[in-house]
Order: structure tokens, then sequence, then C-alpha cells
């Protein structure tokens, strides 16, 4: 899965990995969502914070023998937009993590442009390819005529 802290910081250069092999650029709407994210978590973080400095008071309120009536409404609020802050930011980051996690990785820059493996080149080769006197069988279907002896279930 790609870092999204290379793609914050250099959005044209995952742009232009993605472009090799064959992709529209997605860092703008990648970004796009890490923003909307990003404000979530900290909206979310706000209200927890106030929440906290709330329930001090409330405390303290009670404490003098005051009335904490309206702190306590506030407070009753504050955790139900908490709540949906914190869903809000946790729908963001799966599908931030989608987005990142279906996209194919960067290539280095001695790799040939391409979008299959049609543009590759060979570097080199070790040893010759084996020459069989018949035809061999694709490993999927010698385990699949093996069965349950193979383990398979």
């Amino acid at each position: 899965m790609h870092d999204i802290k290379f793609i914050r910081d250099s959005p044209d250069a995952f742009d232009k990995g993605l472009q090799r092999r064959g992709l529209a650029p997605q860092s703008a709407e990648i970004l796009d969502v890490d923003r909307r994210r990003r404000a979530a978590i900290s909206e979310s973080e706000g209200m927890q914070a106030r929440r906290k400095a709330l329930s001090q008071q409330i405390g303290a309120a009670k404490r003098k023998g005051e009335d904490a009536d309206g702190l306590m409404k506030e407070v009753a609020t504050l955790e139900q937009s908490q709540k949906t802050g914190e869903t809000e930011a946790q729908r963001l980051d799966e599908e931030l993590t989608h987005l990142l996690e279906v996209l194919p990785n960067i290539p280095t820059d001695d790799v040939p442009a391409g979008t299959d493996e049609s543009g590759n080149v060979e570097i080199r080769r070790h040893g010759n390819p084996r020459n069989f006197s018949f035809q061999p069988s694709d490993h999927v279907a010698v385990g699949e005529a093996l069965g349950d002896k193979a383990g398979i279930r």
C-alpha cells in the first residue's frame, strides 16, 4: 500500500509513476479524501478536549453547589457530535485505505514504462529453459487432480 506522506509531499511524482503504469493521475482525489479525514479527526479531537474541560467545570460547579444543567446538556450534545465525527473519520479512513490498496506500485526509474509485462526488457538470463519430452501440466490442474490427497479442502 502506498505511503500517504509520500503522496502529500510529492503528488506530481506519484502521478507520474501512475502514468508510467498507464493509469490516470490519482493524487488529487487521494489528497482530498485525506484532507477531509484529517479534518474530521481534528474536529473530533477538539470536541473531546472541549467535553473534558466542560466535565471539569461541571465537577467544580457541583462541588460549589451550583447548577450545572446547562453544562451537562452541552457535554451531551458534544458527545453525540464527537461520535458522528469519529464515524465520519473512520469511513474516510476506510475510503482512503481502499483508494491506496488497489493502486499498483510505482515503478522505479530504471523500469521501462508500460501497462503490462510486454514492456519488460530482459536484462539477463540464468541457465537455459528446460525442454520436456511431454506437455507439462499447469500447477493448478495438478493440485485439482490430487484433490484431498494434496491437503486441499
